[in-house]
This record gives C-alpha cells, sequence and structure tokens, in this order.
C-alpha cells in the first residue's frame, strides 16, 4: 500500500537575520537627558539661593523693627525727655554709637542720629521729638538699612518707622 503525504506541508527556513538589536541609548537621547538633568540643578540652585536670601532680609527686617521698638520703649521708659542718650544707655549690650544727623521730620525736632552695630551689620537709627500740648509728646524713631553690605546711612533703602506717644511731668 502506498504511503500518501496529506496535508504535508515542506517548512522553509527563513534567513537568518544577521544584525544584532541592542537596547540602548543614542547620543541624542543621552544630550536631552543631560539637558534636562542640568536644568534641574541648576532650577533647584536658583531656588535655594532665592529662599536663603529671603531668609536673609526677613532677619535683617526682623532685627530693625526689634531695634525701632527697643529705642522707642527705652526712651518712652525714660518719660520722653528731650536729654534720652542711647548711647549711654545700650552702651554695655549693643555696639551703639553718635554720628551725623540725619535730619528730623517736618515739625519734630532732632533728638539724634546713631549707627547701631548687630552681628556685623549696620543699622542707621534716626530719634526726633515734637510737643504736641497737654503735656503730651510724640517719639519718633526711624530705624533704616540697607540688604547690601557696606553702605552709609544716606543710601540706605529699607526702614522701618515707629511713633508713640508719651505723657511728659509738668
Amino acid at each position: 500500500m502506498p504511503f500518501y503525504f496529506y496535508n504535508l506541508k515542506i517548512r522553509q527556513e527563513e534567513p537568518m537575520n544577521t544584525q544584532k538589536t541592542r537596547s540602548a541609548f543614542t547620543i541624542v537621547e543621552a544630550m536631552i537627558a543631560a539637558v534636562v538633568l542640568v536644568i534641574a540643578v541648576i532650577g533647584t540652585s536658583v531656588y535655594r539661593y532665592q529662599a536663603a536670601l529671603g531668609a536673609r532680609h526677613a532677619d535683617l527686617y526682623s532685627t530693625g523693627v526689634r531695634l525701632s521698638l527697643m529705642l522707642c520703649e527705652g526712651w518712652s521708659g525714660e518719660g520722653g525727655t528731650t536729654s534720652y542718650d542711647p548711647v549711654t544707655t545700650f552702651t554695655p549690650d549693643l555696639d551703639i554709637i553718635d554720628t551725623n544727623s540725619a535730619g528730623a521730620p517736618t515739625g519734630f525736632t532732632e533728638l539724634g542720629s546713631y549707627e547701631i552695630i548687630v552681628d556685623g551689620f549696620k543699622y542707621y537709627a534716626a530719634l526726633s521729638w515734637k510737643n504736641m500740648g497737654n503735656k503730651i509728646t510724640s517719639l519718633h524713631i526711624v530705624v533704616s538699612w540697607d540688604y547690601r553690605e557696606g553702605t552709609n546711612q544716606n543710601s540706605s533703602n529699607q526702614s522701618y518707622r515707629l511713633t508713640t506717644y508719651v505723657k511728659t511731668p509738668s
């Protein structure tokens, strides 16, 4: 009996692929990744710098406000006298010296101008007063500073003004 091949398919061999495929980065992909990484690092550095600068400005502002409050409380604690001298009052605890006149606001009489150094940073204080009548005296304190170190009183770009009223003895 003869042997027949029914539905027999002969497989043909496919040609072998001579190129090997590798999964790797191309130079363009590597450069794009490097640029993205550099932008992220620069962005983070700028953010940290701005945060540190903002914290420094806040610290200087807080110190300026505290100095003006300290001068105001010291002066009003002595009854708002026109002979008040913060140099003699705060010298042991604070580096403060008398400086040239900074001028007083209109209608006020200048008491004095002072340079105060806190943590190596210069603040400038101008004290003035005005008799308001009925035994009431207005005490006006301006503390100024500059975020840029090495500047003088006339070029300060930040200031804090504080005015209080005291009842003066007869």
